[in-house]
């Protein structure tokens, strides 16, 4: 604790003396304040570690798995975990930091398989097929893996994976 310390020596023939004071002084740890971003991320894509305080800097315990800027902005590099801590350090020389675990899913991709010709008369048909995933969501709302098209217009579809992670495809036109 801070404060003004002096000790008494008295040595074995009974004489004793008095130091002089030494004042200690104990400064507060900065204040860092939460993360409060997300901690779930996609290999491939970004999510931001929020926090309010300035001037400290980012680490990350597995770069292999997760990078980290300046500012707080995490990038999935491989599915995985990483500790992120932000740590500040004030003038007095105190240091404070905070930490949040990192969990880096693997991500998917998106494609579109035709079962056949995309351009044909009308009355015809064709079976687009997704990549597989967990989850689906065409363009023109359907959810399931296939779809059989029978208009003209422009497709795509969003698959969804188990870890939650999603992708886009480029559109196929039919014709």
């Amino acid at each position: 604790a801070g404060g003004s310390y002096y000790v008494t020596v008295t040595n074995a023939s009974g004489c004793s003396a008095t130091s002089t004071s030494t004042t200690v002084t104990v400064n507060p740890l900065p204040t860092v304040a939460a993360i409060t971003g997300a901690t779930n991320v996609c290999s491939g894509l970004t999510t931001q570690l929020a926090s309010a305080t300035t001037g400290g800097t980012w680490t990350s315990s597995n770069t292999a798995v997760a990078t980290v800027s300046a500012t707080g902005v995490v990038t999935g590099v491989t599915a995985g975990t990483a500790t992120m801590t932000y740590s500040i350090t004030d003038a007095n020389g105190c240091t404070n930091s905070v930490t949040a675990t990192v969990n880096v899913n693997a991500g998917t991709t998106a494609t579109i398989t035709a079962g056949g010709a995309t351009t044909f008369c009308a009355g015809g048909s064709v079976t687009l097929t997704a990549n597989s995933g967990s989850t689906y969501l065409w363009s023109n709302g359907a959810q399931t893996q296939s779809i059989t098209v029978t208009a003209g217009g422009s497709y795509y579809v969003t698959v969804t994976n188990a870890s939650g992670c999603s992708a886009t495809s480029t559109s196929t036109t039919v014709t």
